[in-house]
């Protein structure tokens, strides 16, 4: 009875021993709350700036939270694409693509992303993307296609063009569709707390009511970004935060970050995507009350624009929705759609200055707008103009912004055919 007793307790202290040891192991690792993917398309002209700024994110992701990833996918100039994780002040090449391909090829990015959320899944996701942008202006696409859609992001400017891709922007939609196939961790559609845009002009009325069903928040500008981009030594820290407050912390880390020289610095703000349809259907109902029939053509006389070039038939567009709905609305229709706006902007910066900021949009003049709180909104809408119809008279495959609008859901949405387009 003593050898048997003697064996039982030696059995339940070996339990006790393996059970405390399981614990501690469990304790020891860190649950992943969110997994942030940075998508860097940096196969052109900013492949330089680019490659600084994943250095600032690997001093940034010092500090990241520890419950948090960054995997950034990387196309630089001269190199096959990388995917990283950087963790602790440290990069480790987790990938390396064996061939050169267009990364703003659609089916390579959703290869690319899903390829990211199978190795590094977590309960929540954030997506950066950066490189050059356009918002909701035409470019050719990476899809082959007989008529020309709008395009809005990437430039990459070598891939393998045996693979039928021939060209190098992704369009909006085509970008929408790559998020909606992809899957989480238990193969439901992937949602995302927020997007951070840190390309030219991708806050768009168009770009956030396209997106709305991919993500929480959306954090761009307006207008373009410096050349640079943000300061990631100061983001990445802050990527972590609670979705409700991350349009803040982005736009406040990114001003306060930067060197603006004489410029006010950029017009970026946060949209919180659920509240973009309130705000379309606000919007559609503010403009029909003032149809009268014909064309329905908004006065732009002073109205802030954010883009001016060769792809609008250097005609100002991507007019600021805040400021052109005040100078078209009366006073009482402009206080009944105002707090729809104001519940879909969540945050914004208002650059202020003698040079507000930098461009380089011929014709594009800051210092002529009246860039007031009441005027002011951060964020961009198509209003369709006759003079955009002049770049299908000159020798281009470019068509009309009166056109390819039609292609995004809020201007079908808005009605701009019922209003005379």
């Amino acid at each position: 009875m003593n050898i048997k007793h003697f064996l039982y307790t030696l059995l339940y202290i070996c339990a006790l021993l393996s059970c405390s040891h399981d614990d501690d192991d469990t304790q020891s690792e860190v649950k992943i709350r969110r997994t942030i993917i940075a998508y860097v398309c940096g196969d052109n002209n900013l492949s330089n700036s680019l490659q600084d700024d994943i250095m600032e994110m690997v001093k940034g992701a010092a500090t990241l939270p520890t419950d948090c990833r960054l995997i950034v996918f990387t196309d630089f100039l001269n190199t096959t694409p990388y995917i990283y994780e950087i963790q602790n002040g440290q990069r480790t090449t987790v990938k390396k693509f064996s061939e050169e391909f267009y990364c703003t090829n659609p089916d390579s990015m959703l290869h690319a992303m899903q390829w990211i959320a199978d190795n590094y899944p977590a309960d929540e996701y954030a997506l950066l993307m950066t490189g050059h942008g356009n918002g909701s202006i035409i470019k050719q696409d990476t899809v082959e296609t007989i008529i020309a859609r709008r395009y809005a992001y990437g430039l990459d400017t070598t891939g393998n063009k045996e693979s039928g891709s021939y060209a190098t922007w992704l369009n909006i939609p085509t970008f929408a569709s790559v998020l909606s196939q992809l899957n989480d961790k238990n193969g439901a559609p992937l949602h995302f707390d927020y997007i951070f845009f840190d390309c030219c002009c991708m806050q768009t009325a168009e770009v956030a009511y396209e997106l709305r069903n991919y993500t929480d928040y959306i954090v761009a500008a307006a207008s373009e970004v410096p050349g640079k981009g943000a300061p990631y030594n100061k983001i990445v820290p802050i990527l972590g935060v609670d979705k409700e407050i991350i349009g803040k912390e982005i736009i406040d880390n990114y001003i306060e970050g930067t060197q603006w020289g004489s410029y006010g610095g950029i017009a970026i703000s946060a949209v919180k995507t659920s509240e973009m349809e309130p705000l379309m259907n606000a919007t559609r109902k503010a403009l029909k009350s003032i149809y009268t029939g014909d064309k329905l053509t908004l006065n732009r006389y002073r109205c802030i624009y954010y883009f001016r070039d060769e792809d609008t038939d250097k005609a100002p567009a991507l007019h600021d929705l805040k400021n052109i709905m005040h100078i078209n609305l009366d006073n009482a229709a402009y206080n009944e759609w105002l707090p729809f706006f104001t519940k879909a902007v969540v945050a914004s910066y208002m650059p202020t200055g003698s040079a507000p900021w930098n461009t380089v949009f011929e014709g594009l003049d800051f210092n002529s707008f009246d860039i007031t709180e009441e005027n002011y909104g951060g964020i961009s809408m198509i209003a369709p103009n006759i003079a955009y119809d002049n770049i299908e008279k000159r020798v281009t495959p470019m068509k009309s912004l009166n056109k390819t609008m039609f292609n995004y859901e809020w201007c079908n949405d808005i009605g701009w055919h019922e209003l005379g387009w």
